[in-house]
């Protein structure tokens, strides 16, 4: 060996060295990069489970609307023939074959129709949460699915060591967060013009910050909305929703089961 290739083998052996530590940290990184989107993808899994667990408990918790419903149009319709025993209402049910008798429990201190508003009250909870919390529930399953696939492509991207791959995962919730930004939201339900001009002078008479009211600033019908709705709902805010009650009852129909759209049964 000639005195030259001795004295380049050091360099040789160093650059060797180099290039196996680069190769190291590479490896490290690859390694520290995968364990934490495993573990942040991990951590947004369980958040979202819990939360569906809680939403739904909260869902069982409102009860069926249609049961509320029923119950309190039966307290109504039994206002001149209900027995009562303490907090214990029996009353005939015109909505089951045969019109057995039932017990309800109300407060014993409440007329019948103080007990019907509260289970309407509860029918309109109720069935407000089946919308909310149903539609909540059903984008959380698929966040849910989205999320768990999305982990088993990574997990596999980690498996092979693909170092291009487990980048664009790195960079895929920037762009993620950047859409959200951009995505218009869904329009909120508004109380109708006349509610809204109302509020609007209230608001001016206190002497409130002026307003700057953008479109749209106050609800309107899209053709679903019909002179009974609007009969009820100006009723109910007079106080009146005991006249809405009665007027339920006797378009009470045997062939027809709560909660089916009118639209397709009668004109209203």
């Amino acid at each position: 060996m000639s005195p030259r290739s001795r004295s380049s083998s050091p360099a040789r052996r160093g650059a060797h060295r180099r290039g196996w530590d680069r190769l190291l940290a590479a490896e490290q990184e690859f390694d520290n990069l995968a364990a934490s989107l495993i573990s942040k993808l991990r951590k947004e899994i369980n958040r979202r489970r819990k939360l569906q667990t809680n939403l739904k408990k909260d869902l069982t918790a409102h009860g069926n609307p249609a049961e509320h419903k029923r119950l309190g149009d039966l307290l109504l319709a039994n206002l001149s023939t209900a027995t009562r025993a303490g907090n214990i209402v029996r009353l005939q049910d015109y909505y089951t074959e045969g019109a057995p008798t039932i017990e309800v429990e109300i407060d014993e201190n409440a007329t019948l129709q103080e007990g019907a508003g509260k289970f309407f009250s509860r029918y309109t909870k109720a069935k407000r949460a089946v919308g909310e919390l149903g539609a909540r529930l059903q984008q959380l399953q698929g966040e849910l699915d989205e999320l768990e696939e999305k982990l088993v492509k990574l997990q596999r991207v980690v498996a092979d060591r693909d170092q291009t791959a487990l980048a664009g995962f790195a960079e895929a919730p920037k762009a993620t967060a950047a859409a959200r930004g951009k995505k218009q939201k869904a329009p909120l339900a508004l109380p109708g013009k006349e509610y809204m001009e109302h509020a609007k002078q209230l608001w001016e008479e206190l002497k409130l910050p002026a307003l700057s009211p953008k479109g749209p600033w106050h609800g309107y019908t899209l053709g679903d909305w019909t002179q009974t709705w609007e009969r009820f709902a100006k009723r109910t805010i007079t106080g009146d929703w005991e006249a809405n009650g009665l007027e339920t009852i006797k378009r009470r129909r045997e062939d027809v089961s709560p909660e089916t759209p009118t639209a397709n049964h009668e004109k209203l």
